[in-house]
């Protein structure tokens, strides 16, 4: 029989620059498949210094293709799908920069500045989109910030600024302890999870509060309905949103206790989506569900989740990095119980990505390094059609039929 799965470490990509740096991020290039690039910044207030980001090949993993070094942290990336030599990349200064990854210089092709707009916190995540009613050879850059802001970048002559939404805490949230105690305990315990929102610790004279919007943490399009999309917060929630609505969600999913640090649709089942969160858990949502409860909660330690992503290869497989330092890889066909393979890294890992075409998956931690591993075993990947893996996936998922037996 196959065995379920196993790791097989294989390298570090690292360099005496890169050491001591914290991996904020880290992004395949969708054409180059062998070109992984990372962002390197602090989570925390009281630890900023200068970022970096870098480009690594499968073929130098202790030298990297480029190395720019940035005045402000860098806290997250993604590649344009379209154009795969744009880098967008958003700092903890709320700033945003668009990189041409040709260039040795680092220097910024399109970025926001004081004048056209920034964010006034830390952008903690980036997604590039189709533009909505183009011609399909256009994309706009979103990014989400703990200032609540869900903000649509348009490259023209620099970027050009949209705010598609301004996230409202759900009614009742403001004077709860639930989440935000959580959020500051976990970001305590764990010695530093993304940094609590300064606006939002503001206090009343009662103790309460003030602010009223949300803080957004991280950020998917449903790739069923490209204006729809997900938000996670740091109370826990995740907020259905549409590029129509700027001022009012369209619904929340509830059951997370803590922030919410990464959401990403499967690229399989567009209706499934996983979550991962401060509160120990993944979750694995089926956005066509009344109910708006997660089909199942995941949990491998007691530590914060800091990032998840799913398998390309496989519909059923993801991956998940903890605030201890574990790369878990779980797969919903074998147990929702346990991981089907793990390995204890022993530092904070606060990214993870598989790459396209092979069954590697990768994972940075706060000492600089970046772990990879080649998957083995059944959740490496099945040479399966994609409507067959669909189907498995939402077969997986799907309610029990003793499930209405109470």
């Amino acid at each position: 029989a196959v065995p379920a799965a196993s790791l097989e470490p294989l390298w570090e990509f690292g360099c005496e620059a890169t050491a001591g740096h914290n991996v904020s991020s880290v992004a395949w290039n969708p054409v180059a498949a062998d070109v992984l690039a990372a962002a390197y910044g602090e989570f925390e207030f009281t630890k900023q210094r200068p970022g970096m980001v870098a480009l690594w090949s499968l073929q130098t993993p202790h030298h990297p293709l480029r190395l720019w070094r940035m005045p402000t942290g860098a806290t997250a990336l993604a590649f344009s799908r379209l154009q795969p030599h744009l880098l967008a990349v958003g700092f903890y200064s709320g700033m945003v920069g668009v990189y041409d990854v040709r260039s040795v210089e680092g220097k910024a092709a399109s970025e926001s500045n004081a004048i056209t707009g920034k964010h006034n916190e830390p952008v903690w995540q980036l997604r590039w989109v189709d533009k909505l009613g183009g011609a399909g050879g256009d994309e706009n850059l979103i990014s989400v910030s703990t200032d609540g802001r869900v903000t649509q970048w348009a490259l023209k002559k620099g970027l050009e600024r949209t705010d598609l939404m301004k996230l409202k805490r759900l009614p009742g949230v403001a004077g709860s302890t639930l989440g935000r105690s959580f959020a500051h305990l976990a970001a305590a315990q764990e010695g530093g999870d993304k940094a609590p929102a300064k606006a939002q610790l503001e206090a009343g004279a009662d103790g309460g509060i003030i602010s009223r919007r949300a803080s957004g943490l991280s950020v998917d399009f449903s790739p069923l309905d490209p204006s729809i999309y997900m938000c996670g917060t740091e109370d826990g929630f995740i907020l259905k949103c549409s590029i129509s609505y700027s001022e009012q969600h369209l619904g929340a999913f509830t059951g997370h206790r803590g922030p919410v640090y990464r959401i990403s649709f499967s690229p399989f089942a567009p209706s499934v989506f996983l979550s991962c969160s401060a509160d120990w858990t993944v979750r694995i949502w089926d956005a066509e569900q009344d109910s708006r409860e997660a089909v199942y909660s995941l949990q491998s330690s007691m530590h914060g989740v800091l990032d998840a992503c799913w398998s390309p290869l496989n519909s059923t497989v993801f991956a998940a990095v903890t605030a201890d330092g574990r790369l878990d890889v779980w797969n919903l066909s074998s147990s929702t119980l346990d991981p089907v393979a793990s390995a204890p890294l022993g530092s904070k890992l606060s990214a993870v990505a598989f790459a396209h075409r092979d069954p590697v998956v990768v994972a940075g931690s706060e000492t600089g390094s970046i772990h990879v591993f080649r998957v083995h075993g059944a959740a490496a990947g099945d040479k399966e059609s994609a409507a067959v893996q669909r189907e498995r996936l939402l077969a997986t998922i799907a309610p029990s039929p003793l499930a209405e037996i109470s």
